[in-house]
């Protein structure tokens, strides 16, 4: 069944003229401060992370890098706020898709380096001695491997997601 903006209870009062503007702009307003605390800190992760030597364990990194994942996915949350400020409300799904589609995938792959910062710590309290032996480059590496991986698929199915809905 393809999806029908008129029969949308949503859309038609929230795109309709009067008030109920003022609710979307608290909300994504409220969003946007959010986010921008949270670029504040993960920005704050990033840099300190960078500059200090002592930080230079592959958990610390995956730590920092979960946090410039993160940084960029909430970059995307001022597009609707942006949008609402606009007066526009609403945006089409083909444009909506082009300025979301990296801070998504980004926020995919933070949750990802999340697990693997989960498989690391529980790694060093099981198995403290092959830790300290293994190459901490190459372990690096693959994680790089696989969440690029992971960001291809993701991308590829939303990309066809996003191909099949032009056609509604």
């Amino acid at each position: 069944m393809a999806y029908n903006a008129s029969t949308d209870v949503w859309f038609q009062y929230f795109n309709s003229n009067g008030p109920q503007w003022i609710i979307l702009l608290a909300t994504y307003g409220f969003r946007a401060l959010w986010a921008t605390l949270g670029i504040m800190f993960n920005f704050g992760i990033v840099y300190i992370t960078l500059k200090s030597k002592s930080l230079r364990g592959s958990c610390n990194i995956l730590i920092a890098m979960e946090s410039a994942f993160a940084l960029i996915l909430d970059l995307g949350y001022y597009v609707s706020f942006f949008v609402v400020i606009s007066g526009t409300k609403f945006i089409r799904y083909e444009y909506c898709f082009w300025f979301l589609i990296v801070p998504c995938l980004l926020g995919d792959m933070a949750q990802m380096t999340m697990v693997f910062t989960g498989v690391d710590r529980l790694t060093c309290v099981m198995f403290p001695i092959w830790y300290k032996k293994r190459n901490a480059k190459c372990h690096l590496a693959f994680v790089w491997f696989v969440l690029l991986c992971y960001a291809t698929y993701d991308f590829v199915i939303n990309y066809i997601d996003y191909l099949n809905s032009k056609q509604l």
